[in-house]
Order: C-alpha cells, then sequence, then structure tokens
C-alpha cells in the first residue's frame, strides 16, 4: 500500500499541471481579430487572465507561461499572387450553436472563381524552457446543419496521440475531453479537426473554448531533442527498416528533371 501511494504521488508531481483556455477574446470581451484572422499571439505564453490586450480562461491549475500557440498560414502564390501567405482561422463572435467568440476555417487555397479548398482547423502548441503541454479539450458548434468530424492530436513527428469523432450542430455545443496524459509532449503538439471535407460553401464549422495545459515533464518521445529522426527515417518512427526501404522504392527510378535523360514535361 505504501508502495502505490508513492507510485501515485510521483505521477501526480509529474503531471500536475498550469492550464489556459483559449476563448478568443480581447481584454474587453469583443473578438480577438474583430471578425478578421485570429492574431498569432493570442495564447502565447500566459500567466494572467488579462494579457497584451486578450483575455484568457483559467482551467483548473493555471497558467501556460512557457507555451507558444499558432494558427495555419497557408502558401498559395498561384490564386493569390500578391500575397501567397495566406492566414486561414478567423473569428466571428456568435452564431455558432451557442459559443461566443469562436474561431472558424477559412479557403486556404483558390482553385478558380468559384471553387475554394477550405482548410482544417489546426491549432499548433509548442514548450520551451524544460516543460511539455498537454490538451485538456475543446468546444464545437454548428453555424447551419449538423457534421459529425474527425479529431487528432498529433506529436512533433505526426504521431496520432488519441483521435476522435466529435458532431457540431447548432442549438447546444458539444465538449470534446481529451486525456491529457495522452495528449503530452515534451516538443510540439498539434490539434486538428478534419473540417475541409465537411464544408462546401460556407465555413459552418467553428472551434472554442480550448484548454491546454503545461507540465513539468513528459515520456521521453520519438523526435524529441534527444531522439531525433534521422534523414534516411522516411516515415519517422525512429527506425530505419524496410518499412522505409519499401518508401524509397516507390519512386524508384522516377526522374522529373526537365533535361537529358529524362526530358521531363509536366
Amino acid at each position: 500500500m505504501k508502495k502505490i501511494f508513492v507510485i501515485s504521488a510521483i505521477l501526480a508531481l509529474t503531471f500536475s499541471a498550469n492550464a489556459t483556455v483559449l476563448i478568443f477574446n480581447n481584454a474587453d470581451g469583443s473578438l480577438v481579430g474583430g471578425y478578421g484572422a485570429i492574431p498569432q499571439g493570442y495564447g502565447d505564453y500566459v500567466s494572467a487572465a488579462i494579457q497584451n490586450g486578450f483575455s484568457y480562461g483559467a482551467g483548473s491549475h493555471g497558467w501556460t507561461p512557457d507555451v507558444n500557440v499558432s494558427y495555419p498560414v497557408r502558401y498559395d502564390p498561384i490564386w493569390h499572387s500578391e500575397n501567397p501567405y495566406l492566414e486561414t482561422h478567423f473569428g466571428w463572435d456568435n452564431g455558432y450553436s451557442d459559443l461566443v467568440n469562436v474561431v472558424y476555417p477559412w479557403i486556404k487555397q483558390g482553385v478558380d472563381a468559384g471553387s475554394w479548398v477550405w482548410d482544417d482547423i489546426e491549432i499548433t502548441f509548442k514548450p520551451s524552457n524544460g516543460t511539455a503541454v498537454a490538451i485538456n479539450g475543446f468546444d464545437m458548434g454548428s453555424y447551419n446543419g449538423t457534421y459529425e468530424l474527425n479529431w487528432d492530436v498529433r506529436n512533433s513527428v505526426g504521431q496520432i496521440l488519441t483521435s476522435g469523432t466529435v458532431t457540431a450542430t447548432t442549438g447546444t455545443h458539444t465538449h470534446v475531453a481529451v486525456d491529457a496524459n495522452i495528449a503530452v509532449s515534451s516538443t510540439k503538439l498539434v490539434l486538428t479537426v478534419y473540417t475541409s471535407a465537411a464544408l462546401s460553401s460556407a465555413p459552418n464549422i467553428a472551434i472554442d473554448n480550448i484548454e491546454f495545459s503545461q507540465v513539468g515533464t513528459a515520456p521521453p518521445e520519438c523526435g524529441d531533442e534527444n531522439h531525433p529522426i534521422v534523414t534516411s527515417d522516411l516515415n519517422k518512427d525512429c527506425m530505419v527498416n524496410f518499412e522505409d526501404f519499401a518508401l524509397f522504392a516507390l519512386d524508384w527510378l522516377i526522374c522529373n528533371n526537365p533535361d537529358p535523360p529524362c526530358n521531363y514535361v509536366p
């Protein structure tokens, strides 16, 4: 019994967490970004409810002063030649279920005058100063219609740590609880909700109240600074074997050189 108590105490110390909730509010309660792109600084190194003109919700154990948060910037030089770097996550104040001040995905690539490629919701969390980051949960809502969506949390080498499905519908929002003991990393976490396949003509899906934690330590993981991915590890699983050779063989003798001997023409 004494041994079990000691082990439990060690685990509790290791994974004791500070938590921040991204509510996408300015300090005065208005929408961050003012219906435009979510500011890249929103969510960075949070140590108070009001910070740098932004507002945050508090989880059960405080703040995340060593975690950086970022939102996608996509590259589309064909459709947006004047400014090919596109912010694709925008804010809206209401109408998505019962949520207030949300983030919805916008167009990441223009195809032609009447066709676009919608983005997925993707938010990245990077810890620093020897800490780790974990994701605790988030809320999903819909502006119009009901959508069944896949989501996952991946680490810095793209390995899925945890995943699931969520229904976004009008009326009452849906909360997704994430196991922070699984969705934890000392390098990077990427939360993705796969909205692009569900959207057709309007960005009807939004995310809100994203809770993430700063924890003292995390287990060693493939891709961290002590376990780097080598160049020949094509599938990034920290092992070079026949699986990597098979990936290499898929492109064996492919030549797209425009000069001889290939004279490749796309």
